[in-house]
């Protein structure tokens, strides 16, 4: 590992709160690799060897089953450990990752993870707080797939996307409509038809350009939860 990237790695989420000395012995023979997009870093089904750590860019999560095509159940970004579950359990993913913006990718070994945990306390209580994290956000995405309409979905991304609470916001979409649409739960032509119906409440904009022209108002219509 270049130095730059270990001092990167002691600055993460997960390693943040733990002695300099602990992150030298956790990253002892793991390595850093820069990825093009489309860059497959797992394949579900497959048995992990390694734990990835998003030192920098953006990987999707995605799932699929036979005769259906695959679609994004989640992104990960910078500080994001991918499907930890399957690594500290020894079982098949449950899903594939694929880099979607060029990245840099921390890869340590899955025995090593698991070896550290039985005998570091403190790396094992970051990895439960990592993973505390990762279930609140997925049961956020539960309650808007139960609870809210197509249309209140994309409101209420819109809304997490600005990172604002009120005013006029501009807005860049992470990944294309098509992508989107598949994070959302949506087809693209729900996608379409959900901006369609947003247009009255002031939200415009052509391609991954989004503009919004009162963020309070998108909050009340979709009932933003702030809760995360």
């Amino acid at each position: 590992m270049r130095p730059s990237d270990l001092e990167l790695t002691r600055r993460l989420p997960i390693f943040a709160d733990l002695a300099p000395a602990l992150v030298d012995q956790l990253t002892h023979g793991a390595f850093v690799q820069s990825l093009p997009r489309g860059t497959v870093l797992c394949v579900q089904g497959e048995t992990p060897e390694f734990l990835h750590v998003i030192l920098a860019g953006r990987v999707a999560l995605m799932g699929q089953e036979a005769s259906r095509a695959e679609t994004v159940v989640d992104f990960f970004e910078s500080g994001d450990a991918l499907i930890a579950p399957a690594v500290m359990l020894e079982q098949p993913y449950l899903m594939s990752a694929r880099v979607v913006r060029d990245s840099r990718v921390l890869f340590v070994s899955a025995a090593h993870v698991r070896r550290m945990m039985k005998l570091e306390p403190d790396f094992t209580y970051a990895m439960a707080m990592q993973l505390a994290r990762y279930w609140r956000r997925l049961v956020r995405q539960i309650k808007q797939l139960k609870l809210h309409s197509s249309t209140e979905r994309l409101a209420a991304f819109l809304v997490a996307q600005s990172g604002e609470d009120r005013g006029a916001a501009t807005l860049e979409l992470p990944e294309d409509r098509k992508v989107v649409a598949q994070r959302l739960g949506m087809t693209p032509e729900s996608l379409s038809r959900a901006f369609a119906s947003l247009r009255k409440l002031g939200v415009g904009g052509r391609g991954r350009r989004v503009t919004i022209a009162d963020l309070g108002r998108l909050r009340e219509f979709c009932r933003y939860d702030d809760l995360v």
